[in-house]
């Protein structure tokens, strides 16, 4: 498991590793700090997963360690803020209504949504993901095409509140089929009507477009 808070010891050390393949015991070792200190936050870092010693060859980042660096800022090696990758379903029934959802949490809780779901870093593709999304609401496989990314960026007085990339994806579903609770039916032409989260009528409209995978960029001033 990744650590939310390091050492300062800890930090400096996979800093030194950031910026080499392999490092020799002393090299790691900042300055001015004590030997024992230094050999303790050494040691924790490899029972944390995050260092491997390899025999004639020295220390390196471990794969948990290497996903970790991959995620935080060289200055101050701490966690950094980043879009969020998710997959965005714009699905009809054969009526041509949409299933949407009501937000239940924050930000833009109870505005409505389309069905979406985070991208996991053991998700096979994009499209893995958001299959893995249709047996949530489903009982039935849904054909998919993947329309496009959206980028969308949400503000409330000049702050970012969100920035995600969406990979948007269309198909065609049975209304029978639906099975999660929250979702319901919407009229394409209703959705002004409603107080739908940003980029949510975009998303519609991108996805059922039909046109050629492409990108779009939404900027929402909430």
């Amino acid at each position: 498991m990744q650590p939310t808070k390091l050492h300062f010891i800890q930090k400096e050390i996979l800093r030194t590793l950031t910026m080499q393949k392999w490092a020799r015991f002393r090299d790691m070792r900042p300055a001015r700090v004590d030997s024992n200190l230094y050999n303790y936050h050494l040691r924790l870092l490899q029972r944390n997963g995050l260092v491997e010693k390899v025999e004639n060859k020295g220390y390196r980042l471990s794969p948990e360690g290497l996903r970790y660096v991959d995620y935080v800022s060289l200055e101050q090696f701490e966690p950094r803020q980043q879009p969020k990758l998710i997959t965005k379903l714009v699905l009809v029934d054969e009526n041509g209504r949409i299933l949407m959802w009501p937000k239940y949490k924050q930000p833009f809780i109870g505005t409505w949504s389309l069905p979406s779901g985070k991208v996991h870093f053991d998700d096979e593709s994009v499209t893995a993901a958001a299959h893995r999304e249709i047996a949530y609401i489903t009982n039935s496989p849904v054909k998919l095409t993947h329309a496009g990314l959206m980028e969308v960026e949400a503000r409330i007085h000049g702050v970012v509140i969100t920035h995600i990339l969406e990979h948007v994806f269309h198909g065609t579903i049975k209304a029978q089929a639906v099975t999660h609770e929250l979702t319901q039916w919407q009229i394409s032409g209703d959705l002004d009507n409603l107080e739908c989260s940003p980029g949510t009528r975009e998303a519609v409209a991108f996805g059922i477009d039909g046109g050629p995978f492409r990108y779009e960029h939404v900027i929402v001033d909430w």
